[in-house]
């Protein structure tokens, strides 16, 4: 049932269209030494991603000494994943980084030289990866419209997209007016563990269970111990911007939208977009706080950081409209410096439906399902009669880092795991009627490692 499920769970599939991989952003952390390296590197060693078919392109900011990039690239820092030799001698040979002494820049403002890396693609098309601030994208999309015949046709984007809704509301004008087909990503979407989740939301018995009738509560909890006040970033935003309106509601709408009929990249965002713009916010309930010590060198700010007022913790509760929802107790709670991990979401039942329950081998009463989507450990949990029972990890989803999945989706065209302009706008009309009633408040001060459910 589902099979087309498939193609969302999974990039194994057809072989992948002859197109390039542009990189504009290579010598930032999220290249070399984060995320999309790692995923990178696992498509190239794993041989997914091939010179002849899909080669790699790179592009600094400005011009770099390219032995002295590829060396920072294989050794990484103390943050790094440690990776296989021979999966990095493959990305090395994928890259086209074994000749040459620099490595290019490209200042994403000129047309000419979004050009001139399309021109460096030795394959008829492209996809250009933007691994850049925001501030840079609607430049960036300009530049493309203006250099006139490229080979790039695809854009991929990073959240957030935009850093209010005035200017996601800009990009998404410009995406819109534009020749290219836009990506955005919140890699929050192709974790491993929220594909489990998608994949048992696929259940018809799930689907069952998901009911007003059934759910006593729903919580969503992004939880963390680490502080991120040495983020420059984080300290300009806070833990609203940077989480809530990104992962925090993608997360929610993942979970809540309705069960498809057919799992279609199309169908998968247009369910979302329904879940979000069904999602009111309780104004009563919702406050903020920042841990003692955000701005102190001694715990972890950096040395010399301007002082800021970025909010490390918020909670709310929300309602959603869909009928199956309909006067379930939701609630989100997201905090860094707190005392335990735990990025997913907590159901507790009052009852489980007879079709679940005789599944999952369980009885019909009350009961706490936990999905983990990523930490500390990606999974779907039920407690019952003071019993822990674990769901097998479906056999489709493959343990790889989110852009392992994305950029194969990306090449083919699949956007059920990206976000629509639509989306992103409906999360920031959320987020700004969120900011505009926590600002009416002083931020709450917690200790840090305090329990997240006492602040």
């Amino acid at each position: 049932m589902h099979e087309d499920l498939n193609t969302i769970l999974t990039s194994q599939g057809d072989e992948l269209p002859e197109k390039g991989i542009c990189i504009v952003g290579a010598t930032g952390d999220m290249v070399s030494k984060r995320e999309t390296r790692d995923a990178l590197v696992s498509l190239a060693g794993r041989d997914v991603l091939t010179r002849e078919r899909n080669p790699v392109v790179l592009a600094g900011s400005r011009d770099r000494e390219l032995a002295e990039f590829v060396r920072g690239f294989r050794e990484g820092d103390a943050d790094s994943t440690k990776l296989p030799a021979e999966d990095l001698d493959k990305f090395v040979h994928l890259a086209g980084l074994e000749g040459g002494s620099t490595l290019p820049g490209c200042d994403v403002s000129k047309p000419e030289a979004l050009k001139a890396l399309s021109d460096r693609c030795p394959v008829p098309s492209a996809l250009l990866y933007v691994a850049l601030p925001p501030r840079l994208y609607g430049d960036t999309l300009k530049s493309l419209d203006a250099s006139g015949e490229s080979k790039i046709d695809t854009v991929l984007l990073e959240k957030p997209f935009g850093t209010d809704l005035k200017s996601a509301q800009e990009l998404a004008a410009a995406i819109a007016e534009g020749k290219r087909s836009v990506f955005l990503i919140d890699h929050f979407l192709a974790y491993p563990g929220l594909l489990n989740m998608l994949a048992f939301r696929a259940w018809p018995e799930a689907d069952e269970a998901l009911r007003a009738e059934h759910v006593e509560s729903l919580e969503v909890r992004l939880t963390e111990t680490i502080r991120s006040n040495d983020r420059p970033y984080f300290r300009e935003t806070g833990i609203v911007v940077d989480m809530v309106q990104s992962h925090g509601m993608m997360l929610l709408a993942s979970l809540a939208l309705e069960l498809l009929s057919e799992w279609t990249g199309a169908a998968l965002q247009k369910a979302r977009l329904a879940v979000l713009q069904g999602t009111s916010l309780k104004k009563e309930s919702a406050r903020w706080g920042q841990f003692e010590g955000f701005n102190d060198p001694a715990a972890g700010a950096p040395k010399d950081a301007k002082p800021t007022q970025a909010e490390t913790f918020v909670s709310f509760d929300f309602s959603l409209d869909a009928e199956r929802w309909r006067g379930v107790p939701c609630k989100l709670v997201n905090g860094k410096g707190v005392s335990s991990n735990l990025f997913g979401l907590v159901l507790r039942f009052r009852s489980l439906p007879a079709s679940l329950a005789e599944k999952l081998g369980l009885s019909v009463g009350p009961c706490e399902l936990e999905v983990v989507t990523q930490s500390p450990s990606p999974g779907i949990w039920i407690r019952q009669d003071g019993v822990v029972h674990s769901l097998p990890f479906d056999s489709r989803v493959e343990q790889q880092p989110p852009h392992a999945l994305l950029f194969p989706d990306a090449l083919r065209g699949e956007r059920g795991l990206f976000v629509s302009p639509d989306e992103a706008l409906v999360a920031w009309k959320f987020t700004e009627e969120l900011l505009g009633v926590l600002r009416g408040q002083p931020l709450r001060s917690y200790a840090p490692g305090a329990d997240a459910d006492t602040i």
